[in-house]
């Protein structure tokens, strides 16, 4: 069934309980001609690295699903070693914005401060990002957050 998925899906997260290796395997052959972006669940940052370097290609990335206090700080060790592409921002200028009345927001408060020039990237990988500026900087209306960013509405 998730060989069907692969063009007609934006994301598919691959959680394969006993066998890894041909799964992915077969996925990844069947999903990298297409736009569909493949992940896989891991529980190791030994399995990220397999799973991220199967068939010279690997998976579009890894869910990490663990109990061990240790594995997030190996899997960042590991993402850290990698040679991965450098997304290059372009600058843009908003020339209309249109109100839609009232709704839910995203409010997005981090674990560390960000500076002025610092914030998410926020939006689809598919139809744009846009880097949002934390709410760092001063204002006279409110005092400065600088561990939140506000992403926008739902």
């Amino acid at each position: 069934e998730a060989l069907s998925l692969a063009g007609h899906e934006d994301l598919v997260v691959l959680d394969a309980q006993d066998w890894k290796i041909i799964p992915a395997e077969n996925m990844i052959a069947s999903y990298q001609p297409t736009r569909t972006r493949l992940l896989a669940v891991v529980s190791t940052s030994m399995e990220a690295k397999v799973l991220l370097e199967t068939l010279e290609v690997g998976t579009d990335g890894v869910v990490l699903r663990t109990s061990s206090p240790s594995e997030p700080l190996a899997m960042w060790k590991l993402l850290q070693n990698r040679d991965l592409p450098h997304e290059t921002l372009t600058e843009c200028e908003v020339t209309s914005v249109t109100s839609v009345g009232m709704g839910d927001r995203v409010c997005v408060d981090t674990c560390s401060l960000l500076g002025e020039d610092e914030g998410l990237l926020v939006g689809s990988a598919g139809q744009g990002l846009f880097l949002v500026l934390s709410e760092a900087a001063r204002s006279d209306y409110i005092e400065s957050r600088p561990f939140r960013v506000n992403a926008g509405p739902v």
